[in-house]
């Protein structure tokens, strides 16, 4: 039976060192400043993740001793070469009235640490645990401006296990899942001193420029305000803009509860079933959930209100000329 009992970290089982700066090697000179679309624009707001990795069996715990040096110099020697821009910084401009990327090498900020537990302390990784914050290097979310806020952490923590987190914050406008994936995958390759693949690396976003004035020949209901009783300043909501440059604060309020719901295949089975046409597990899952929340947070005596669902959808490979396939950004 699986366990999936979790166990919170506490400040006090953590020894942190203060964050280092990392710079590139080969920075641009001049400094260079880099377009970002009107889609990174509503985007713009740090992405956290972590990665867990165990001891191997056949390997002695101290093999990973000396895992946040490795991972340090693969970052600072090697990564931020073709990733330059990871230590640069967002910046508002006031004459164009637009976020833009300024590559001045600013630095990434690199944190060691180091835990009294094994990851097995941790109970169950798959399941939500609020308390692996502290494995990501925080720079506080609404405290500091845009050139003190770097735009790439990493934080290297290793548990007494041999085990050891990688904890990175990156920037949603700057990089999205695909991208940030395929950075650290680089950065991976390079910790086992394979080689990276910076040819494939494309900056240039100008391609998904709007266009001067704009057209817009579909509507795009979207980005309409709903107008039922369910306002969108009462949702949370991760789309920032000129007024507010980080997410709302309520995705971090403690009024949501986070769980993890697993779906077996013959529930994925059962739920298709009951559709009228032909439709992906993809479909399937989104229209229960979105039924569901629409029961749960709508007036039922009023029919008429409305209910909305977005998700993403990658265009890279959509449209002409082929948006290259490792671009960073959001081009979605």
């Amino acid at each position: 039976m699986v366990n999936y009992t979790i166990s919170l970290l506490v400040e006090q089982d953590l020894i942190k060192e203060e964050p280092i700066s990392l710079f590139s090697p080969s920075n641009p000179k001049p400094i260079k400043t880099i377009f970002l679309s009107n889609i990174d624009q509503t985007l713009s707001f740090p992405v956290e993740t972590v990665f867990f990795y165990k001891v191997p069996p056949n390997m002695p715990s101290s093999s990973t001793a000396d895992i946040a040096e490795r991972v340090r110099k693969a970052v600072e020697k090697v990564l931020l070469i073709p990733y330059y821009f990871m230590a640069g910084r967002l910046n508002f401009n006031s004459d164009t009235k637009r976020l833009e990327l300024v590559c001045n090498n600013a630095g990434a900020l690199f944190v060691s640490a180091e835990s009294r537990f094994s990851i097995d302390d941790l109970g169950s990784l798959s399941q939500p645990n609020p308390s692996f914050h502290s494995l990501v290097h925080r720079q506080g979310l609404y405290q500091k401006s845009l050139a003190e806020t770097a735009v790439f952490t990493i934080q290297v923590t290793r548990f007494e296990c041999g085990g050891f987190a990688l904890g990175f914050m990156t920037n949603h406008a700057i990089l999205d899942g695909k991208s940030a994936s395929e950075m650290f995958n680089n950065l991976a390759s390079i910790c086992r001193g394979e080689a990276l693949k910076p040819d494939m690396i494309n900056n240039d976003r100008t391609c998904i420029r709007a266009r001067t004035p704009p057209q817009i020949h579909f509507p795009h209901n979207e980005y309409v305000n709903p107008t039922n009783k369910t306002s969108s300043r009462s949702i949370a909501s991760s789309f920032t803009s000129q007024e507010r440059t980080s997410p709302s604060p309520l995705i971090f309020s403690d009024k949501y509860k986070h769980k993890l719901f697993s779906f077996t295949s013959e529930m994925l089975k059962k739920l298709k079933q009951k559709s009228t046409v032909k439709c992906s597990t993809f479909d399937a899952i989104l229209a229960h959930i979105w039924k569901a929340r629409t029961k749960a947070i709508l007036n039922h005596k009023d029919q008429d209100q409305e209910s909305r669902v977005l998700f993403a959808v990658d265009i890279r490979d959509k449209i002409s000329p082929r948006y290259r396939i490792l671009s960073p950004g959001t081009p979605w």
